[in-house]
């Protein structure tokens, strides 16, 4: 329970995103306010939306890192088949395509970790370090040939 205290706080992650809150803001029904706070109303909304929809680099990290602590925390306590498991991982591997696609190879890419043991691994490699970072954590080989196309490997790949 430490590693999940020191690394990953599930509470603040899970409830950053206030979605009920955000929805009552964005309700214009029964709004007698001046088209002026509306407007602003609506721009600070479509601020927010616009975050939410195309975070930084440096948020989908963390991101990832967060998630990819959690899994580790629900493989050692549910083991790796269990529900909360599959789903971390999952998740995990969701955020690195969404940087993978959003982000390379301008700010991130691919290589093949050849000192990784087990399972052949791609490294997630930042060309600018985030934080202590360099890396975005690994992701499968067997897994990105899945979820990517043959066209996106070669396009992650370029160094």
């Amino acid at each position: 329970m430490s590693i999940l205290k020191e690394n990953f706080d599930i509470k603040n992650y899970f409830y950053q995103y206030n979605f009920s809150k955000k929805v009552k803001q964005a309700s214009i029904f029964g709004n007698n306010k001046p088209i002026e706070s509306q407007v602003s109303r609506s721009k600070a909304l479509s601020d927010e939306t616009t975050e939410l929809l195309y975070p930084s680099v440096e948020k989908l990290v963390k991101e990832i890192v967060a998630v990819n602590h959690a899994w580790k925390v629900a493989r050692e306590l549910f083991g790796q088949d269990s529900p909360l498991s599959i789903s971390s991982r999952d998740l995990k591997t969701c955020l690195q395509v969404r940087l993978l696609r959003s982000y390379a190879p301008e700010k991130v890419y691919l290589i093949e970790d050849e000192q990784s043991e087990g399972e052949p691994v791609y490294s997630l490699c930042l060309r600018e370090p985030i934080g202590n970072r360099l890396y975005a954590e690994h992701l499968p080989i067997q897994i990105a040939e899945e979820v990517l196309t043959d066209k996106e490997l070669e396009k992650f790949k370029k160094i």
